[in-house]
């Protein structure tokens, strides 16, 4: 069973780049596990930058998350991160991506209409 710990973030210790000056931090506590936690020390992550990036992302309705596989991971870690490439340049291709997959789809569901047409 993982323990878990406590992280706090003082009031006032930050200032987001999405955040106005004016914009006043809040103290709030949150529990994780212990080894979420030590695994995050161990990469040198600020945990309170990483929850106030996410909140961010969060909030602009403008983020996806997509779970794979770890060998996809790298090769998004080599193809996009590494090269420089921009938020409009992965969009472009996401959308193609993406057109792609419903034409495939779309194609399927035909297929099995035609077929299902025969049967009866």
């Amino acid at each position: 069973m993982s323990r878990e710990r406590r992280i706090t973030a003082e009031p006032g210790s930050f200032t987001p780049r999405s955040q106005k000056a004016a914009d006043p931090s809040r103290r709030i506590n949150i529990t994780m596990l212990e080894s979420q936690h030590d695994e995050l020390v161990r990469r040198g992550v600020n945990v309170s930058g990483l929850i106030r990036e996410l909140v961010d992302q969060y909030l602009s309705g403008r983020s996806i998350t997509l779970e794979v596989d770890p060998e996809t991971r790298q090769l998004y870690e080599e193809a996009v991160v590494r090269s420089g490439a921009t938020p409009a340049d992965v969009t472009a291709r996401l959308r193609r991506m993406m057109s792609d997959l419903l034409d495939d789809r779309l194609k399927e569901l035909e297929a099995l209409r035609r077929e299902l047409g025969r049967k009866k």
